[in-house]
């Protein structure tokens, strides 16, 4: 932000986090993401399988609310 000509920066990092529905809702969420980069290296029937156990693993995270996804936001702040 200096580089950009800003004065008085002030960064700050926060947990933020999200509710989803259903461990199917999360999955496509993991596969697009950088998250499932280690995924994309393996065999479809791999893929599948590892999904498949990923799904009964997130069911055992399931609220009232859905499954919380714990996420860090970074902020900045600055004058210009």
């Amino acid at each position: 932000m200096a580089d950009a000509g800003f004065t008085g920066i002030k960064v700050s990092k926060d947990e933020m986090g999200f509710f989803f529905k259903s461990p199917e809702e999360r999955i496509p969420d993991i596969v697009v993401s950088a998250e499932g980069n280690p995924l994309k290296t393996l065999t479809r029937g791999l893929q599948e399988l590892i999904i498949a156990e990923h799904k009964e693993e997130l069911a055992k995270l399931m609220t009232s609310d859905g499954i919380f996804l714990q996420a860090p936001a970074l902020f900045s702040f600055g004058s210009r």
